[in-house]
């Protein structure tokens, strides 16, 4: 898997605001590529995920709790910690996760 972090959006976000946050992030220095993952496909790897337990998460089709996200890979990994830096003084951020936690 390509190193870098999956930055999570406000369940409140707009559609613009989701849009745009995806166009600030693609614009910092060090970011390689992004891909968007829907509330509906988080839901959906979750469901995944659980495998014949899916049936938990069956209420939440109409109620979606799992926050939209950015999947974002880094040019140079020595950039992590700035780019994160520079995405948490975004708007509409929830959380970031990086996937290089356990070098650092």
């Amino acid at each position: 898997m390509a190193q870098g972090m999956e930055v999570f959006i406000d369940i409140d976000a707009t559609d613009e605001e989701i849009t745009l946050l995806g166009e600030q992030i693609q614009a910092l220095e060090g970011v390689n590529t992004i891909e968007f993952v829907s509330k509906e496909k988080a839901l959906q790897q979750m469901k995944d995920r659980l495998g014949e337990k899916s049936y938990l998460l069956d209420g939440y089709d109409e109620n979606n709790i799992f926050p939209a996200s950015y999947i974002v890979t880094l040019t140079d990994l020595t950039l992590t910690s700035n780019v994160q830096a520079e995405i948490q003084e975004l708007d509409n951020i929830k959380k970031i996760t990086s996937s290089d936690q356990t070098i650092s």
